[in-house]
Parts: C-alpha cells; sequence; structure tokens
C-alpha cells in the first residue's frame, strides 16, 4: 500500500464522519487556498533554493551535519520536507513513510530533512517517538517555510505550513516538487524515488512538477 492510499483510507474514515457544512466550508477553504496565489508563491522546479542556516538543539547521528543547507548540498541532493507537525495526522503517516524508504533514499544518495511547524521541544519529541532516522527541525513561525514560499494565511486565520517536497540537486536547483494546500494529500515516497532514477545517468532526465487538477473543488494531484 503506497502512502497516498494508507491517506485515501484514513480520509474516507474521516469524512464519513462529516457534515455537509463541513465539506462545503472545506471546499471553500481550497478554493480561497488557491485564489490567494499558494502556487505562484512557491519555489518552482529549476528555481534555486536559499541558503539556510540548520540550527538543532542537540545533534544526533543521522541529524545536520553542516550548519546550512548549502553544505548539505555540497554532499549530495537532498529531500526537503514540511510538515504541519505532529498534531496532525496526516503529517504523522507521512513521516512514518519516509523513514520506511529512507533505505532507498539513502541508496540513493539522498538526505532528507523536515520542517516542522512545531516548537522545538515537540519536533524533538515527534522524532524520537516515532524513531525517525532523519532531522525534524522545529519551524514554528515559519520562517523557513516562507522562504520556500509555503506558509499560508488566508481570510485572518494563523498562518499555516502547506504541506510540500522539494528535491534539491547538488546544482541547488528544484528537481522536484509538491505543494498543496489540501493536507490530506502528499509526495508519495515511491514517485519522489521514481523521479530520483529517471535523474540518474541512463534514467529518462527531464524536471518533476507535481500541479493540482480539481474535482468538484477538491485538489487531487496530476504529475507533470
Amino acid at each position: 500500500m503506497t502512502l497516498n492510499d494508507l491517506l485515501d483510507t484514513y480520509r474516507r474514515h474521516c469524512e464519513s464522519q462529516w457534515s455537509d457544512a463541513d465539506r462545503i466550508k472545506w471546499v471553500a477553504y481550497l478554493e480561497r487556498a488557491r485564489r490567494a496565489g499558494v502556487f505562484a508563491r512557491a519555489l518552482k522546479v529549476g528555481e534555486t533554493v536559499p541558503d539556510l542556516l540548520l540550527s538543532v538543539d542537540e545533534p544526533k547521528p543521522g541529524q545536520p551535519d553542516g550548519d546550512s543547507l548549502h553544505q548539505w548540498l555540497a554532499k549530495g541532493p537532498v529531500l526537503v520536507k514540511f510538515v504541519a507537525g505532529r498534531g496532525c495526522a496526516y503529517s504523522v503517516l507521512e513521516l512514518r513513510a519516509y523513514q520506511r524508504a529512507l533505505p532507498a533514499f539513502r541508496e540513493q544518495g539522498v538526505k532528507v530533512l523536515v520542517f516542522s511547524g512545531d516548537p522545538a521541544r515537540e519536533a524533538g519529541w515527534h522524532r524520537q517517538q516515532d524513531e525517525l532516522g532523519f532531522p525534524v527541525i522545529a519551524d514554528p513561525d515559519h520562517r523557513v517555510a516562507s522562504r520556500f514560499g509555503v506558509s499560508l494565511a488566508i481570510d485572518g486565520l494563523a498562518a499555516q505550513v502547506l504541506p510540500a517536497t522539494f528535491l534539491i540537486g547538488t546544482d541547488r536547483r528544484v528537481h522536484y516538487a509538491f505543494v498543496d494546500p489540501d493536507w490530506r494529500h502528499r509526495a508519495d515516497p515511491s514517485l519522489v524515488l521514481q523521479v530520483l532514477r529517471d535523474l540518474q545517468p541512463g534514467g529518462r532526465g527531464g524536471l518533476h512538477q507535481d500541479e493540482i487538477s480539481t474535482d468538484e473543488g477538491l485538489g487531487r494531484l496530476s504529475p507533470a
């Protein structure tokens, strides 16, 4: 079962308890998010990523071995992910799926780096609780998310981190991008691994970006 198969099962369970008013409110939120220019602001395939200081309170094996994103990139590609935090069940399921796929990413020479909307203590607890083998760095004020264009505030509500995944090459360019205001959708690790294989010598090559189509106002993934 892929990550999105699992998320779809969870989504159906949750939505079975929704009222008609809940559904109308959800569709309206997605429409407002799209009108807010989510996709125009986010980093796109081919663009260069900004440098970032990567700070963790207590470095441990598997945590950043350099103090900036560009230092990481000097050693190999980096998969940068943004999640709301451990209070979001979809984020929890997503990071568990990437933990299961971590050996395959390491085989490809790719490091995984997660920025969480949680404060440092919560982000650290999440990493420890789920035994995640990659850093989960706190970004509660969305400073990093904003630089990647994946922090969204609409209708006077508090800003939220959008589910997002960026595969960044040693050239500091984005080679794969996924951004979706619908937090029920995530970049499946199997798809990202396929992109990595395509980028290898002898692969199909090219750059990849997931875009959103709509079906009665609800977001669905459609690989470009």
